[in-house]
């Protein structure tokens, strides 16, 4: 009796009070019940298994998540590098392309200071003849064409401009020169020697016949102020109207026999600015001076009616430059005033 009393489990000296609470609570006694098992288990290692266990599963399931989040963290950070560089390369795509506008335009401004400043230049000069093209070699140039004033010459700390033009050499070669060049040393298309202009158009241009291309342009001038005098009404019909060509480039309009080829063959003897059948003999090229003398047609001086050029625009960094086509009135009522401009 006493040893089956031992055997049994002694819930007074396990649970103490609890024993007494037990018997009122179903969570107590379901306490009791758990620890008289564990105190009445014959298996003394079934319990270290399952602590190592939970541990064991507990640590792997920490080391898990930690995984998980440190690769979502490098993920992150891939892409917020990814999207750091393609910023980085659209800021420096935009600085670079801002810098070049920067010095497109500086590049413009500085064309157009040349244009201004070949425009004072003019307007200034009282020479009214134009010096041989010989005097170009010489120590003392004429005042359109030395290099002192038409090259090179600086804007502040921004750049330079140079004015140039394009005239054929003795040797039959297109020379580009400093400075400007006058008018009356190319032929008019709406003023020039009909003869002379046809035989020219056959010389220089290749046609077969020149006089078929001289009366295109005498129709097309024709038509063109009729259309005028149309818009304009009768009343302003009589106020000076005029047909003739504005531009070299409007004689595309006027025949079909115009292309590319003919146009680049004589477009540097050309002019609409002239305003006379006069030519300078000290500035006209040879080309011209001759198609004069095969017409038997005495050459005529006279001063300048305008001049041309061509003014250049670079920038101190290097840019690109620009180019400024331009015509300024040289005669006394529009002195200096810009007749044609033409960017390119």
């Amino acid at each position: 009796m006493n040893s089956r009393t031992a055997e049994q489990p002694n819930y007074e000296l396990r649970t103490g009070k609890g024993h007494r609470s037990g018997r009122r609570s179903g969570t107590s006694r379901a306490t009791v019940c758990a620890v008289d098992a564990r105190a009445t288990s014959s298996s003394h290692s079934v319990l270290p298994l399952r602590s190592s266990a939970v541990r064991l599963f507990g640590c792997s399931a920490v080391h898990s998540r930690s995984g998980s989040v440190l690769i979502l963290a490098l993920w992150v950070l891939f892409f917020l590098a990814a999207l750091a560089l393609a910023v980085g390369a659209h800021v420096s795509a935009s600085l670079k392309l801002a810098r070049f506008m920067r010095e497109d335009v500086r590049g413009y401004h500085l064309a157009r200071a040349g244009v201004t400043h070949a425009a004072l230049q003019v307007a200034c000069n009282t020479n009214k003849w134009n010096a041989s093209m010989e005097d170009r070699n010489a120590d003392v140039y004429p005042w359109y064409a030395d290099p002192a004033v038409f090259s090179d010459q600086l804007v502040d700390d921004v750049g330079a401009f140079s004015i140039i033009n394009v005239q054929q050499g003795r040797d039959g070669s297109l020379v580009t020169n400093p400075g400007l060049v006058g008018a009356n040393s190319k032929l008019d298309l709406n003023s020039a020697n009909r003869d002379v202009l046809a035989l020219f158009f056959e010389q220089e241009g290749g046609l077969s016949d020149g006089e078929v291309l001289c009366k295109a342009i005498e129709d097309y001038k024709t038509e063109k102020k009729e259309k005028i005098e149309d818009q304009r009404g009768v009343e302003g019909a009589s106020a000076g109207v005029s047909g003739d060509l504005e531009s070299i480039y409007e004689l595309f309009s006027v025949s079909d026999s115009v292309d590319d080829r003919f146009f680049a063959e004589i477009e540097s003897y050309i002019t609409v600015f002239n305003r006379t059948s006069c030519i300078d003999t000290n500035t006209a090229s040879p080309v011209i001076l001759d198609c004069f003398e095969e017409c038997d047609v005495v050459v005529s001086g006279c001063k300048p009616q305008a001049y041309s050029g061509i003014v250049i625009g670079h920038t101190r960094s290097g840019g690109e430059a620009a180019r400024i086509e331009f015509v300024i009135d040289a005669r006394e009522r529009s002195k200096g005033q810009r007749l044609y401009w033409h960017e390119f």
